[in-house]
């Protein structure tokens, strides 16, 4: 399909607040057949549907601006937001580890906004979690978060922060690819945000921002996916009580984080880590971000290297 379809390549109008997303005039609930909801929350839904001039099967991620008027933020600052995450997916041209975006429109008729994303016919990696029953393996995890830190090379390098990386929003291809699959928190940082900058927004309070400008914050999620893989869908991992317990830590030294891991992991009666996958969380759950490996450094990890290259034997 070619994707400047559904680009905005209309005049904007100043009739409400989200009119700019406008591109097809017509109802998409009828140039789309839906047919089943993936996902839903308060604020949008994302849905399996067909384009039917062409019956192209597409991701469609469903807002309704009403939704967004909350007491604590404005419309202004959804419609910012929206306007950031189409930016910022028009400009990912990594198809490989980055879910494809065609664009997105504002319906009259329906009052609502459409963004089109492929469809990966793998689902996510939380759903295949739910389907295996078990903990993923080492290898098994080292060779999705392989290819989600291909992806985070390629955003870093844009400035974009993805601030979003969990297991619900790494998706799969049918032949078991993984990609970045959301960036609806996505951040672009300005160019001239200096290293200084970035150390002083670093202390233990400062990390764990849900909107951080900060490239390491990617890495730090990365970790929590790893370890809520390790231990198992199932197994609920409690993220925000471990991410607690971190900042609880006025020096966590390397013995204190494999304590916390292994406390974490005895929880669920698993066996305890291998050092090569123990070592790559530990460096990726720095309290200071600016001491965590880049997305670059940790794929040259052992911990990455072996499980990939042993896949690939």
């Amino acid at each position: 399909m070619n994707s400047k379809y559904f680009y905005n390549n209309t005049k904007e109008t100043n009739q409400t607040l989200f009119h700019d997303f406008l591109s097809e005039p017509n109802n998409p609930e009828e140039l789309f057949s839906f047919l089943y909801p993936i996902y839903k929350s308060e604020k949008y839904e994302i849905y399996k549907a067909i384009y039917n001039p062409t019956r192209e099967i597409f991701c469609v991620k469903k807002f309704s601006p009403e939704n967004f008027l909350t007491e604590k933020k404005s419309s202004k600052y959804y419609y910012n937001k929206l306007k950031e995450e189409t930016t910022i997916n028009k400009c990912l041209t990594n198809k490989e580890n980055i879910i494809q975006y065609y664009g997105s429109f504002y319906s009259f008729e329906t009052k609502k906004i459409y963004l089109i994303y492929e469809y990966l016919e793998g689902g996510s990696v939380l759903d295949l979690g739910k389907i295996l029953d078990r903990n993923f393996t080492e290898e098994e995890i080292a060779l999705i978060i392989n290819d989600i830190l291909h992806g985070l090379i390629y955003i870093h390098q844009l400035n974009i922060v993805n601030n979003n990386i969990k297991i619900s929003n790494i998706l799969l291809t049918r032949n078991g690819r993984a990609k970045i699959g959301n960036f609806g928190k996505a951040i672009q940082k300005l160019n001239n945000m200096n290293e200084i900058e970035l150390i002083n927004s670093s202390s233990i309070n400062s990390l764990f921002y849900e909107e951080s400008k900060d490239p390491k914050y990617d890495i730090f999620l990365i970790a929590l996916a790893c370890i809520e893989m390790f231990i198992g869908i199932k197994n609920k991992f409690d993220k925000d009580n471990f991410i607690e317990q971190i900042k609880n830590f006025n020096k966590l030294s390397s013995s204190n984080m494999s304590n916390l891991l292994d406390k974490e992991l005895n929880k669920y009666g698993l066996k305890i880590m291998t050092v090569e996958f123990k070592d790559f969380i530990k460096k990726c759950l720095n309290p200071y971000s600016f001491k965590r490996p880049t997305a670059f450094e940790l794929i040259n990890h052992f911990f990455i290297k072996k499980n990939v290259n042993d896949n690939n034997k």
